[in-house]
């Protein structure tokens, strides 16, 4: 019996021991700023053991990371350099594990101090954190680099403050990604005291990044502060990375690495994941602990030139069978001219994006298919077709795009006659009068589908009884199409009846706001009947106003379904899906006394 205690205790020791060797131990930094809470993100979106220790910043965090048995540590990169400078064999053990976000220099001093740039430290009392903290490191290498000679306080950030305001220092370093908490969170007393000192000189542009604070970052802050930033970085010790440690590490590499916009997403992570980019290696010259980020990187972009490459066969290919029968006027026929504006449109709008990127490939890429697009058009508008080059590109553009309107018109072969088809005139009549007008353009849309399905259309009933009168239109459009989908059209039929109803607003190349209101709304329902709604929707809400106004108005009130509700009767509409509809419905209760509003239908 006790030999069987002694080895269940043996085992449970021996349980114990693997668990705490294969358990990652990161050092992070002050539990009320960023590193430590990064650290605890990072623990709460992966399943592996990790443990989170606060330290007093960057310098503290890389030797303890030398000397004891942490594997892994927020620093700063130019803390990181500065320590090559003490130990030159620093980059055999300590390896970039993953570059996160910039951390930006900070100068704070009081609002009536003549210190107002970085020369102006000269002589003066400046704190610069604790020994252990990667401030202290930034603010060596600024006095290093600029020569500009201060008299330093090794004072705690959170000291620096009292130190500060009781005239013991002149001004003080913060180096930390803005918002910087300590900063953010001051006392109304001591915001309207301090101020930022814009931080410039050629010297530090060798070894920072320039950034700016922009105004309003900080509450007391009014204006932008130009400044630099450093890299933060997770480094990582190899020679205390064991076995077991070494597979937590590679799954705690690829929980982060895939898992990027998830921890983004997260309402709880720092607002700074937004920035972090784990492929961003520019400008580090440091040993990775992994090559997985550099080698895909470097295979992207070796992908994107090869598609390139095949973009500019393709377009040779595309162009060079055009271009040989240019001349024909067929082939001129079967190009859509406003297909091709609209690519040369699109193109241009990723080139503008990829050029701002740095991504050439894909910007190259762009510019080719803007190239084909363009040479396209012109083959499409039948300018090197036998006699057309004498009319001008402007009127064969002209005759191009008034042919491709008419031939909006086929739209109506592929409807033939669908069930619900006098509903459907209907909805079209109502629309086209939607604004009280009825153009020619849409009458001869409309004349095109009752032609084909053979149903005679009175104009004059349309005028008169389609009239959109104090908004009771838009009431009986709607209704109308709710008619048409109670009776259970097919989908593809349905989804057809959007692409003609977006078209007949089009028609007469204006759309009003009439029309703009109504299509939101009708397009909202058949969206919904088709599955693909994920839009907010609205309900108008209508509340009595005094006794008896019920009774009064019971005939509009009908519609409305009534609740009980703080003592009193409230009358909610069904579901819209546009605002500006909800308004409508809100706008009828309102003349007749009622308090009318608009609110979201989740709120109610």
């Amino acid at each position: 019996m006790k030999i069987r205690l002694h080895l269940l205790i043996l085992f449970s020791l021996c349980l114990a021991h693997f668990i705490a060797i294969s358990q990652i131990r990161i050092l992070s930094g002050s539990k009320k700023e960023i590193y430590y809470q990064f650290a605890e993100d990072i623990k709460n979106n992966t399943n592996i053991p990790l443990e989170n220790y606060s330290s007093q910043g960057s310098i503290d965090n890389l030797n303890r990371l030398l000397t004891d048995s942490f594997q892994i540590a927020f620093t700063q990169y130019d803390v990181l350099l500065f320590k090559e400078i003490e130990n030159s064999d620093i980059k055999k053990n300590i390896k970039l594990f993953l570059p996160l976000y910039d951390e930006e220099i900070h100068l704070i001093t009081r609002n009536n101090s003549a210190i107002n740039s970085l020369k102006d430290l000269a002589g003066k009392r400046i704190g610069v954190g604790s020994k252990n903290s990667g401030t202290n490191i930034t603010s060596q290498l600024i006095k290093l680099k600029t020569q500009i000679q201060w008299k330093e306080f090794s004072i705690p950030i959170e000291n620096s403050f009292f130190a500060l305001l009781h005239d013991s220092i002149d001004a003080f370093f913060i180096v930390g990604a803005a918002p910087v908490n300590i900063l953010h969170s001051l006392s109304e007393n001591v915001q309207n005291i301090i101020k930022l000192v814009p931080i410039t000189d050629k010297e530090l542009d060798k070894i920072y990044k320039q950034k700016t604070i922009d105004a309003g970052t900080y509450p007391w802050q009014k204006n932008k502060i130009s400044t630099y930033s450093t890299k933060s970085l997770l480094v990582v010790n190899t020679r205390n990375i064991n076995e077991s440690v070494s597979l937590q590490m590679d799954k705690l590499y690829y929980d982060l690495k895939d898992n990027l916009k998830g921890i983004r997403k997260n309402k709880f992570s720092h607002i700074k994941w937004k920035q972090v980019d784990f492929s961003n290696l520019k400008n580090i010259d440091w040993p990775v602990y992994k090559q997985e980020y550099v080698t895909a990187e470097k295979i992207f972009d070796l992908l994107a030139y090869i598609a390139l490459v095949l973009t500019g066969f393709q377009i040779y290919f595309v162009l060079n069978k055009l271009l040989k029968r240019k001349h024909e006027q067929t082939v001129a026929e079967s190009i859509s001219v406003s297909a091709m504006f609209i690519s040369i449109l699109i193109n241009c709008f990723f080139a503008s994006k990829n050029l701002l990127s740095n991504g050439m490939p894909q910007f190259s890429a762009n510019v080719l298919w803007v190239v084909c697009s363009g040479i396209s058009a012109f083959v499409g508008i039948g300018f090197w077709v036998a006699g057309n080059q004498k009319q001008g590109v402007f009127r064969l553009l002209k005759r191009s795009l008034k042919l491709e309107k008419h031939e909006a018109g086929d739209l109506a072969k592929s409807f033939f006659r669908p069930s619900g088809a006098d509903e459907i005139i209907e909805i079209l009549g109502r629309i086209a009068m939607i604004d009280n007008e009825l153009a020619d353009e849409e009458q001869k849309f409309i004349q095109t589908f009752s032609d084909e399905w053979n149903i005679e259309i009175d104009w004059s009933f349309v005028k008169t009884n389609f009239s959109n009168i104090e908004d009771d239109g838009f009431i009986k459009l709607r209704q109308s199409m709710k008619i048409y989908l109670s009776s259970l059209p097919p989908q593809a039929q349905v989804s057809q009846l959007a692409d003609v109803i977006v078209t007949l607003i089009n028609a007469d190349n204006k759309v009003t706001e009439e029309e703009d209101l109504i299509q939101s709304e009708l397009l909202g329902q058949i969206n919904k009947y088709l599955g693909k709604l994920d839009t907010d929707l609205f309900i108008s809400v209508v509340v009595p106003q005094f006794l008896n106004q019920e009774d009064s108005n019971n005939e509009i009130l009908s519609d409305l379904k009534k609740v009980f509700f703080a003592g009193g009767n409230v009358y909610l509409s069904e579901p819209y899906y546009s605002y500006k509809y909800a308004e409508v419905i809100c706008e009828k209760y309102r003349k007749a006394g009622f308090l009318a509003i608009v609110t979201h239908y989740n709120n109610q």
